[in-house]
């Protein structure tokens, strides 16, 4: 999984060390921060998700949509967000001001989120890429599956289309541009997760624009 997926309730007696530490910071979350946050959830649904798990993600996206920050419990990312919650751990993400959570998703540094992807399934995606006939059912799963968890880079073409940079390549994609993106003006890149317009990206801005170039990369990141 992503950064979504549900664990079992925490129990605090059976945290580590650095889990009992983060436990109880209460991060505060940028409304950008949100939008990647709720678009790293699937639609709950009756048959896997409690009222607890509903709760939580209905919170997020509403907060999400709404464009506001909010402030998050430590404990809510052991819980739901097990990925994020490792690379807390290990990386600091959300801890130090150079590693914010917004860095964390649209970054390339090795902590980030499309390189930690990498390092979970790389191996996994290669072996497809070098055996062609192999790329049955289950592994058109794993790659869709990597090519939605990323984080993309969306451009508009001049003929209005949208052209999406995948780790695999660009392509053609149908992406909503108005779930969270209902009042920009004057759009041509964002960033994409899943199939969903996080933010508008500004070329003029020295960031943006290493961000634009950084994602634009993807394919040779994920084949290096």
């Amino acid at each position: 999984m992503c950064c979504h997926g549900y664990k079992k309730p925490i129990v605090f007696e059976r945290l580590d060390e650095k889990e009992r530490k983060i436990a109880d910071i209460i991060f505060n979350l940028s409304n950008v921060e949100v939008r990647y946050e709720a678009s790293c959830h699937h639609t709950p649904s009756d048959d896997k998700w409690g009222d607890l798990e509903r709760e939580v993600y209905e919170q997020i996206e509403r907060y999400a949509l709404n464009g506001r920050g909010m402030k998050v419990k430590g404990v809510t990312f052991l819980a739901f967000f097990p990925l994020l919650s490792r690379v807390i751990r290990e990386y600091g993400v959300g801890l130090r001001e150079d590693r914010s959570f917004q860095a964390y998703f649209e970054g390339m540094e090795e902590w980030s989120h499309n390189l930690v992807l990498y390092k979970m399934f790389g191996d996994k995606v290669n072996v497809i890429l070098a055996n062609p006939h192999r790329y049955d059912e289950k592994f058109k799963e794993l790659v869709e599956h990597v090519e939605k968890c990323c984080v993309r880079l969306g451009e508009l073409d001049s003929k209005g289309s949208i052209i999406v940079h995948s780790p695999f390549g660009k392509k053609e994609e149908n992406i909503d541009l108005e779930k969270y993106l209902k009042n920009e003006k004057d759009l041509r890149f964002f960033t994409v997760h899943g199939n969903v317009a996080v933010r508008k990206l500004n070329p003029e801005d020295p960031k943006d624009k290493r961000i634009i170039e950084d994602l634009r990369k993807l394919p040779e990141v994920w084949r290096r």
